[in-house]
């Protein structure tokens, strides 16, 4: 379990590096494919919930147990939003006046909560892990490409925010490592999975849901439909092969 762990931890931190240097690459095209990876990402992660992440939670606790502490996830992430600013912006152009500095330490602590996540995770089992990951880095793309944005118009140079965006992704390998050691010391898996169903609750719902609506049209609300049943559908194809 260890090494599935440490692989899909490296996986994400790699995605993370490679968003940044997509947007060096091409800024304004890769903030264009970011809003359909956005779609993408909220089907998967809702899919993966209540396929996968949930049915493995009530394995472990009954319905009336596990759905408090998914709330509770839900509003801690709330909460920890605040308490961090943890904001997104949207084509670059932030909602808050925070600094770069401000992007790095969010996107540190977020980093590695998803590497916590991710650990928890495939404690469960190596299916729900493997959804896990796989949601957790498709939220990581358009995140990172954005936050990447930010620090480059809030004065850093390319060299020096690809730097220090390498260094932050790290934080998602020391997270599942942590978070490993956490679910051999405790067990509690049944609420620690409540716990995750929660915050993808919160990311898809708070965090990208709200992206979509900054894009406007038939075609577009098609297109963000049709992907977000294509995310969910992926994890479905994907749970029933691991299963059997």
């Amino acid at each position: 379990m260890f090494i599935s762990i440490l692989l899909a931890s490296i996986a994400e931190a790699l995605v993370s590096f490679l968003a940044g240097v997509a947007v060096i690459l091409n800024e304004k095209r890769m903030m264009r494919v970011v809003h359909w990876v956005i779609s993408f990402a909220v089907g998967v992660m809702l899919g993966t919930v209540f396929f996968d992440i949930l049915p493995e939670t009530f394995h472990f606790l009954e319905p009336e147990m596990a759905l408090p502490w998914v709330l509770g996830g839900f509003l801690a992430f709330f909460v920890l939003e605040k308490l961090l600013f943890w904001y997104h912006c949207h084509d670059g152009v932030c909602e808050t006046h925070a600094s770069a500095y401000l992007v790095l330490v969010g996107d540190a602590i977020h980093n590695f909560i998803d590497g916590v996540f991710i650990a928890f995770a495939f404690a469960a089992g190596f299916s729900t892990g493997i959804l896990a990951a796989i949601a957790v880095i498709l939220h990581e793309i358009p995140q990172e490409a954005s936050d990447f944005a930010v620090m480059l118009h809030g004065g850093f140079s390319r060299k020096r925010a690809l730097f220090w965006n390498t260094v932050v992704s790290i934080t998602t390998v020391v997270g599942a490592i942590i978070g490993y050691y956490l679910t051999i010391s405790f067990g509690y898996i049944g609420i620690l999975l409540a716990l995750v169903a929660g915050n993808f609750l919160y990311v898809a719902a708070a965090d990208l849901i709200p992206e979509l609506h900054h894009k406007h049209g038939s075609r577009s609300s098609i297109m963000q439909i049709a992907l977000i049943v294509a995310g969910i559908l992926l994890v479905y194809t994907v749970g029933m092969f691991v299963h059997e």
